[in-house]
């Protein structure tokens, strides 16, 4: 079995398993278009993991990426509801006769 191989990416992690289609799809029954994993093999396939260190820092990463996404979330929040006022005060604007 080819070995797992976590690389870092400037955006996230890649897992790398070369030739792993190739060895699986020996297990496969079925025709070409119909291809079906068999309960055996899937109940005694090992899935290794990476080093706990790189576990660790996959964690950090993840942790630090949700939190861009939440500040990007609440930005985004607000403009979008500056953006629904936005004709309410142009309506406004035109009655008063500021426009």
């Amino acid at each position: 079995m080819n070995p797992l191989t976590l690389e870092p990416l400037k955006d996230g992690w890649r897992c790398v398993r070369l030739g792993e289609v190739q060895e699986t799809t020996a297990y496969f029954t079925g025709a070409v278009g119909q291809q079906r994993v068999p309960d055996s093999f899937l109940s005694d396939y090992i899935i290794p993991l990476p080093l706990i260190e790189i576990q660790q820092r996959i964690a950090v990463d993840l942790k630090e990426k949700m939190a861009q996404v939440e500040k990007l979330q609440s930005k985004t929040f607000k403009q979008q509801s500056a953006l629904n006022s936005l004709p309410q005060a142009i309506l406004r604007k035109a009655f008063r006769g500021e426009l």
